[in-house]
């Protein structure tokens, strides 16, 4: 098998997540959102602009996802 030099990836964003998890497209805002479960944080992404956010998460476990308004952050201790 060979690759064709026309097929290569580019990095959009250096991140340095330490475990980056649970990547969620979001089609009406165009960006795009992941965990850093060992970092204990939570990123958003936006590819247009190149302009990337992150967030501390204080709490053991945390859930991102989507409803009728931009996704939600949900944290359950224990």
């Amino acid at each position: 098998m060979s690759l064709d030099p026309a097929d290569t990836a580019t990095v959009a964003l250096a991140a340095r997540a330490q475990l980056g998890e649970c990547p969620l497209w979001s089609p009406t805002e165009a960006r795009l959102y992941w965990e850093d479960i060992d970092g204990r944080a939570v990123h958003r992404f936006d590819p247009a602009s190149g302009f990337a956010v992150g967030a501390r998460i204080v709490g053991v476990d945390s859930r991102a996802a989507f409803g009728e308004q931009p996704p939600a952050l949900a944290r359950r201790a224990g």
